[in-house]
């Protein structure tokens, strides 16, 4: 590109302009300038590194233009300024394109890709680590340091690991990298609690790893992931609490209570008034229909009932 007394020409250009942008030569050669296809948001860029360079300097930058077919394309640029001959009025810039919307694309995609990744694992409450098992020193995704309350000035090894541990989970956690994992080449698959370095809540979590070995089968690396499982834990807790609480009552109870599967009408539990009701035991009821425990003369319509009216489990009293 020639400038002079604050306008353009375009000196000369190769073939491949023609397929970066979709104008022919002489197309862009009467535009006097293709910084005109350059979008608006670009065109300060453009202009600062390409078009606008003294004699003596050179720039680089990466750009947007819009090519003839209504599309955008992403172009690296490199330009030096230079003085034409004998003029010091005259001067010329010469630079190329390169047309990098590809390779732009494709960063695009993989950054889209790492936010849904970091989404996912924000939302699963799972972080992910690359344990150098030479030296201890892991490394961790900003996830799992948030899992742990730490940030990137906490020291990031085996020690530090089992300090975040809860103190009656520390030892038996220890001795299982120590000597399962690393010693043996196990795979890392445990549940334990955390103690939170930033507010010092306790926490449960769901550590996994794969080892990394060398010719030899010694452990080189392992990478893998911790999840927060603390509401699950919780759930399973209340649960557990409730099926204690369900069985006091259901074997203590004076009452002669019997569970059936909703599915089959089959007896699946009874207490003990029931088994001292009925005479039978346990064993001999379980092989019973709910139906059977009727007169002979109800059994039938009982049966019929049951398969009418076909619900979830249910306890039935007699």
């Amino acid at each position: 590109v020639v400038r002079e007394n604050g306008g353009y020409a375009i000196d000369w250009l190769t073939g491949a302009s023609e397929r970066v942008t979709g104008y022919t030569a002489d197309e862009l050669m009467a535009m006097r300038c293709w910084g005109a296809l350059v979008i608006e948001e670009d065109r300060a860029l453009f202009g600062e590194q390409v078009i606008g360079l003294k004699p003596g300097e050179s720039g680089s930058c990466e750009i947007r233009l819009r090519h003839k077919d209504g599309s955008i394309r992403w172009l690296a640029c490199c330009a030096e300024g230079v003085v034409w001959p004998g003029s010091l009025n005259r001067l010329r810039t010469y630079g190329g394109l390169v047309d990098i919307t590809g390779r732009k694309s494709a960063e695009a995609a993989l950054l889209e890709s790492e936010r849904l990744l970091r989404e996912s694992q924000v939302t699963a409450g799972l972080g992910s680590y690359l344990l150098d098992v030479g030296t201890g020193i892991w490394r961790s995704s900003a996830v799992l340091d948030t899992l742990f309350g730490i940030d990137e000035n906490y020291l990031h090894d085996v020690e530090a690991w089992a300090a975040l541990i809860h103190p009656d989970d520390r030892e038996m956690m220890v001795a299982y990298f120590r000597d399962e994992v690393v010693g043996q080449c196990r795979r890392f698959d445990k549940e334990y609690r955390i103690v939170r370095h930033d507010t010092g809540e306790t926490r449960w979590v769901h550590g996994h790893g794969r080892l990394e070995l060398d010719a030899n089968g010694r452990a080189l690396a392992m990478y893998g992931t911790i999840q927060d499982i603390t509401e699950r834990r919780r759930v399973e807790d209340a649960l557990r609490e409730s099926e204690v609480r369900y069985r006091a009552i259901f074997e203590s109870s004076r009452d002669a209570l019997l569970l059936a599967d909703g599915a089959s009408g089959m007896l699946i539990d009874a207490n003990a008034a029931a088994q001292v009701l009925t005479g039978r035991t346990l064993d001999e009821l379980r092989r019973l229909h709910q139906s059977e425990l009727h007169p002979p003369e109800d059994e039938q319509l009982s049966r019929a009932s049951f398969e009418r009216d076909r619900v979830a489990p249910s306890i039935n009293l007699h």
